[in-house]
C-alpha cells in the first residue's frame, strides 16, 4: 500500500491511553483488509514507544512484520 497507508499520531497521548486508542485501529486494519498502518509517537523519553511496542505484542496474530520508521528532526 506503500506511503498511502493509515496514519495514526499518538503525540499527545499518555501512555495508559494508547492501547484504548490503537487497539481498535489495528482491528480494524486487519478486518478490513488494509496492509499497513503508520504508527507516530515521536521521540521524547521512549515513554509511548514502549507503549506502542506492548500494544503490538499483544495483537501479534494481527501483524505481519514491523519495521522501524526513519527519525524526523
Amino acid at each position: 500500500m506503500g506511503l498511502g497507508g493509515h496514519r495514526i499520531d499518538l503525540h499527545g497521548l499518555y501512555p495508559d491511553q494508547v492501547d484504548f486508542v490503537l487497539s481498535p485501529v489495528l482491528e480494524g486494519a486487519y478486518n478490513t483488509g488494509q496492509t499497513e498502518i503508520i504508527i507516530i509517537h515521536g521521540k521524547g523519553e521512549g515513554v509511548l514507544r514502549q507503549a506502542v511496542q506492548q500494544v503490538l505484542t499483544r495483537h501479534r496474530h494481527l501483524i505481519l512484520s514491523i519495521e522501524r520508521g526513519e527519525e524526523l528532526l
